[in-house]
């Protein structure tokens, strides 16, 4: 804590740093991923249509389904991190 008591965050050397690799295999292969994004940026700029700014942020936005009950899915949390957003996926009857 500082003299005023809050508490600031203070920047450690890279020495000092605990890095873990967090990450979790890929659900979808990189090339079927590329031609989805292909596909909604030829969605998004349609013939005769203006640009839907935000509507094709997400790749799997209205393809995934809930395997229990087939309700669409949808973000249900979404975090920053590192200048990224992370978003998370769940069932939109249950929530």
């Amino acid at each position: 804590m500082d003299v005023d008591g809050k508490r600031r965050p203070r920047l450690r050397p890279e020495s000092e740093w605990k890095v873990r690799d967090e990450s979790a295999p890929a659900i979808i292969d990189p090339t079927t991923l590329a031609q989805v994004w292909e596909r909604n940026e030829a969605n998004a700029k349609g013939a005769g249509r203006p640009a839907r700014a935000g509507y094709f942020d997400h790749a799997l936005s209205g393809l995934l389904r809930c395997g229990a009950c087939g309700s669409p899915m949808s973000i249900v949390s979404r975090k920053m991190k590192g200048g990224r957003s992370y978003s998370q996926y769940g069932c939109s009857a249950r929530h």
